[in-house]
C-alpha cells in the first residue's frame, strides 16, 4: 500500500498537476490514469507483490460490479452543481477509468500507448485538457505504428467507453468451423429497461497451444463471425486473456466444458488473472440469470 500510494501521488505530478482536467467532468483524466499507473509502475518497483494481478481484483472487477447498473454515470459526466463535484471522485473515475485506459494500453500496444502518452504530456503541459486532447495524441502514435485500420481512429473507438455508461457481455460460440462473438449490454437482472448500447471492443482470444488472435468488434454490431478450424482434442478457447478488456465473457456449453476440463486437469496452463476472471464472470453470470 505504501508503494502504491506513493506511485499514485507521483503520477499526479504529471497527470493532474502538469496537465489538469479542463473541468470536473473529466476527473478520470487525472484519477483514472493515476489508478492504472499506480499498479503498472508499482509492478516494476516491486515485482514480487504482483501488482498487475492485484489490479484485476481490486480495480477492474470492483468497477465491473458497480457498472452493471443502468443508472450509473459514464466516465465523463456533465458537472453543473458544486454538490456533483465530490461525487466524481468515485469508482467510475478511479477504477473504471483506470481499467479503460489499461484496456487501450494493451489494445494499441504498450509501446504505442506510451509514445502517445509522452506526446499527450509534452504537448499539453501547463494547460488544462479534455478527452479530445488525449485522443489527438494517441491518434498520432497509433497512425505511426499502424495499430488501427485506416477506416478507424482513436476517438471513434474510445468515445463509447468514455461517454457511455456500462460495459458489454461478450458471448462466444463455436460451431461448424465458425466462431461467433456476440455483444450485449450487461445489466443487473432486476433492470426493467432495455438497452441497445454497444461498444468498439478489442476482442482478444487464445486458442491452445498459444495462438493469440485479435480483432475489433464494431459499435452498432451485435455479432461477428469468423472462420475458425475446430479445436483439437483437449484444446480450449480463452477470450479476453489476462482480462485486459473491460467486459465480461460467456461461452457456449462445449467451450465451457473444455475450459473446466483444463482447469481440473492442469490449472497452471491458465494464468492466475484469467482464472480469477473466469470465477468472477461465472458468479456474475449466474446471478444475472
Amino acid at each position: 500500500n505504501v508503494i502504491a500510494t506513493i506511485v499514485h501521488e507521483f503520477v499526479h505530478q504529471f497527470l493532474g498537476n502538469l496537465l489538469t482536467p479542463h473541468w470536473w467532468s473529466d476527473v478520470a483524466l487525472s484519477e483514472g490514469f493515476a489508478t492504472f499507473y499506480e499498479y503498472y509502475l508499482s509492478s516494476m518497483v516491486e515485482p514480487n507483490i504482483r501488482f498487475m494481478e492485484k489490479f484485476t481484483i481490486e480495480a477492474l472487477q470492483t468497477a465491473l460490479l458497480l457498472d452493471c447498473d443502468i443508472n450509473v454515470r459514464p466516465i465523463s459526466y456533465d458537472v453543473q452543481r458544486p454538490l456533483d463535484i465530490g461525487r466524481m471522485f468515485d469508482i467510475i473515475s478511479y477504477q473504471k477509468g483506470g481499467s479503460v485506459f489499461r484496456m487501450f494500453h494493451y489494445a494499441f500496444g504498450e509501446r504505442t500507448f506510451q509514445n502517445g502518452m509522452r506526446r499527450y504530456i509534452s504537448t499539453n503541459k501547463g494547460r488544462s485538457v479534455t478527452p479530445d486532447d488525449l485522443f489527438a495524441s494517441l491518434e498520432i502514435s497509433v497512425r505511426e505504428d499502424a495499430k488501427l485500420p485506416l477506416s478507424l481512429d482513436v476517438a471513434t473507438v474510445m468515445k463509447p467507453w468514455i461517454y457511455q455508461s456500462g460495459y458489454p457481455l461478450v458471448t462466444v460460440k463455436m460451431q461448424d468451423g465458425e466462431l461467433t462473438f456476440f455483444q450485449e449490454h450487461f445489466l443487473y437482472p432486476e433492470t426493467t429497461l432495455n438497452s441497445n448500447r454497444t461498444w468498439w471492443i478489442p476482442i482478444t482470444y487464445d486458442i491452445t497451444p498459444g495462438q493469440t488472435k485479435q480483432f475489433w468488434m464494431p459499435e452498432g454490431t451485435s455479432q461477428v463471425s469468423l472462420a475458425e478450424d475446430g479445436l483439437p482434442d483437449g484444446g480450449f478457447l480463452l477470450a479476453n486473456p489476462q482480462q485486459t478488456g473491460y467486459y465480461r465473457v460467456n461461452y457456449d456449453e462445449d467451450l465451457w466444458i473444455r475450459l473446466i476440463t483444463q482447469l481440473n486437469g492442469d490449472p497452471s496452463v491458465v494464468s492466475p488473472i484469467s482464472r480469477g476472471q473466469l470465477l468472477d464472470d461465472c458468479f456474475k453470470l449466474y446471478y444475472s440469470g
